[in-house]
C-alpha cells in the first residue's frame, strides 16, 4: 500500500481537485493522510466531506509549517511506501498503479516525472505508455545529482520506502523555506546509501502558483534564499570528509540561488560585499555545471560590472 501525505494550509481553492485526483486512481491500494496545518479557511471542512471513505484520514493541528506537517503524516503512515502531494497539485489517474508495478526489493526511492500546468487551467494527464523508460542511480552518484538539480529536487514526485523516511524525519525539519526539499533529499542521501529508480513519465501535476513563496518578490523571500545559501555552506564546512568531492556541485547550487538576487537588485544581499566575494570564489568551481546564460551573466555581474549585467537583464526583459 502507498500512503499519500497531503499537508494543507488555507488550500480551499484547489484541495477538492487534489483529493479527487487521489480518489480517481485506477488502483485502490492507497491511504490518504491530510494534515490541516491550522487553516483559517474551509480546508478542514472540505477534507471532512471525504471521510466517509475509510482510506482517507484528516489530522488538524496548530500551524507548524509544511515540514512538520509532512513529518506528522509520515508518523501516521501505514503503507510500505510514502509519497507526498501538495494541496494545490494533483496525481495522474495511473500514478499509484504505475509506481506499484515498479516496486522491487532493491529500490529505496522511485522518482517520477512532474508536469507543470497553469493555475487557470485544468490538469490534463498523459496516457501512460505500456513500457515506461526507467533508469537506475547508484548511491555514490546521487548526492551530486541532487545538488545540480538532476534528481530529487523535491519530495513531491518521489515515492519513498516508509522506513527510510520514518527513520530520518529529523532531516525534514531543517528550518528552510526555500530549497528545504532539496536539502532533505541531499542530507538523506549522505546518511543512507540510496538506490533510486527514475521513471521517465509524468505522473504528478504541479500547479504553477505565481503567489508562492518561491516566486513572490519580497524581503522574506530574499531572507529565505540567503538562509539556504548559508545552510549549504555550513553543511559543507561541517562535513569536510564526506563532501570533499561535492564542492563543484555545491557551488552550483549556491550560485543558482544567488542568481535570483541578480534579477532583483533592490534587495540588500545583492550588494553585500562579503557575499559577492564568496560568489566569486564559487564561480570557477561551479563553472562545469552552470547553464550557458548563467556563465555569461554571473561572470559579468561578479567580475566586470553590476551595471552592465543589470543593463543586459533589463534589455532581455523588455524585449518580450
Amino acid at each position: 500500500m502507498v500512503s499519500i501525505v497531503v499537508p494543507v494550509y488555507n488550500g480551499e481553492k484547489f484541495l477538492k481537485e487534489c483529493i479527487d485526483s487521489v480518489k480517481s486512481q485506477s488502483c485502490g491500494d492507497w491511504e490518504l493522510i491530510i494534515i490541516d496545518d491550522g487553516s483559517t479557511d474551509s480546508s478542514a471542512k472540505i477534507a471532512q466531506s471525504y471521510l466517509n471513505d475509510s482510506r482517507i484520514r484528516l489530522i488538524v493541528q496548530k500551524n507548524s509549517g509544511v515540514a512538520f506537517s509532512r513529518m506528522a503524516g509520515v508518523k501516521l503512515a501505514k503503507g510500505e511506501w510514502i509519497t507526498f502531494l501538495d494541496a494545490d497539485d494533483v496525481l495522474s489517474p495511473v500514478t499509484i498503479s504505475t509506481l506499484l508495478n515498479n516496486v522491487d526489493t532493491t529500490t529505496d526511492i522511485i522518482s517520477f516525472g512532474i508536469k507543470s500546468f497553469p493555475e487557470s487551467e485544468a490538469y490534463s494527464a498523459e496516457s501512460c505508455p505500456q513500457h515506461t523508460h526507467t533508469k537506475r542511480y547508484l548511491p555514490n552518484e546521487i548526492p551530486g545529482m541532487i545538488l545540480v538539480g538532476r534528481l530529487l529536487s523535491s519530495v513531491c514526485g518521489n515515492m519513498y520506502r516508509r522506513d527510510l523516511v520514518a527513520n530520518n524525519t529529523v532531516l525534514m525539519c531543517n528550518g528552510l523555506k526555500i530549497g528545504e526539499d532539496t536539502m532533505f533529499n541531499f542530507e538523506l542521501s549522505m546518511c543512507v546509501p540510496l538506490n533510486v529508480k527514475y521513471l521517465g513519465f509524468p505522473l504528478y501535476g504541479y500547479r504553477e502558483n505565481p503567489k508562492s513563496v518561491t516566486r513572490a518578490i519580497k524581503t522574506e523571500r530574499f531572507d529565505a534564499i540567503a538562509n539556504t545559501i548559508s545552510y549549504i555552506r555550513n553543511y559543507m564546512t561541517d562535513h569536510p570528509q564526506t563532501t570533499r568531492n561535492l564542492h563543484s556541485q555545491a557551488a552550483f547550487r549556491i550560485l543558482l540561488l544567488w542568481s535570483t538576487f541578480m534579477f532583483h537588485p533592490e534587495n540588500q544581499y545583492y550588494s553585500d560585499k562579503i557575499l559577492r566575494r564568496q560568489m566569486r570564489k564559487s564561480y570557477f568551481k561551479a563553472f562545469p555545471y552552470l547553464y550557458p546564460y548563467l556563465k555569461a551573466y554571473l561572470f559579468i555581474d561578479l567580475f566586470v560590472s553590476k551595471k552592465i549585467s543589470q543593463h543586459i537583464i533589463q534589455r532581455k526583459h523588455t524585449s518580450y
